[in-house]
């Protein structure tokens, strides 16, 4: 084994309790050329930080959606919500909003936590419809948005036609396989309510 000896010349004090005597005669980390010293470096866990030449560019943006989605959830997760501690940093607040027991509803953490869940979830479906197979991460909940529409039966310009029957089906089989066509919910009870009031008057 080659053994390096470094020569420390002081100008006579006690270096045993001075540490920046033996730092000064530390070898010196050696600077890339094509690296600033002052240059942050960002490790994600997963990642590679040196990327291949011959990307697509489908797979560039995967990687940077990757790169961003990872990003948010680590800030998610410590809290590193990049809210100004100087409140003379920080932008308008809008008007506050209480709930019924008194406790505000939009804080600035809440719409500042609830703007990046939007962007990741923005993200996360990018990121699936360029790669479908895409795992999104563990804490990750899509948001609950359901989107209803009303579509009128024509019983009246047409009362000959049994549609609840043909909407029904045997046993229920013609519903059920509609659902499952559309994955929604189909409901006919509103119609049959009425339809079975109208009938008593």
């Amino acid at each position: 084994m080659n053994k390096r000896a470094f020569l420390c010349i002081t100008d006579g004090s006690d270096t045993k309790n001075d540490p920046n005597a033996w730092a000064l005669a530390r070898p010196r980390k050696r600077r890339s050329r094509w690296s600033k010293a002052d240059e942050d470096k960002t490790y994600v866990p997963g990642m590679p930080t040196q990327l291949p030449p011959n990307l697509t560019p489908d797979q560039e943006k995967m990687y940077i959606l990757q790169l961003q989605i990872e990003d948010l959830t680590r800030r998610l997760k410590t809290g590193d919500l990049g809210i100004p501690a100087n409140p003379e940093d920080r932008s308008p607040s809008p008007e506050p909003v209480y709930s019924s027991d008194g406790k505000r509803l939009n804080t600035r953490e809440y719409r500042t936590r609830k703007t990046m869940e939007e962007n990741r979830h923005n993200f996360i479906q990018q990121m699936l419809e360029l790669n479908p197979e895409y795992k999104p991460p563990i804490d990750y909940r899509a948001p609950n948005n359901k989107i209803t529409d009303k579509i009128f039966i024509p019983q009246d310009d047409h009362p000959h036609i049994n549609f609840v029957g043909l909407l029904i089906g045997p046993r229920g089989n013609t519903l059920k396989a509609l659902e499952k066509e559309v994955s929604s919910g189909l409901k006919c009870f509103s119609y049959l309510i009425s339809l079975f009031i109208s009938r008593l008057c």
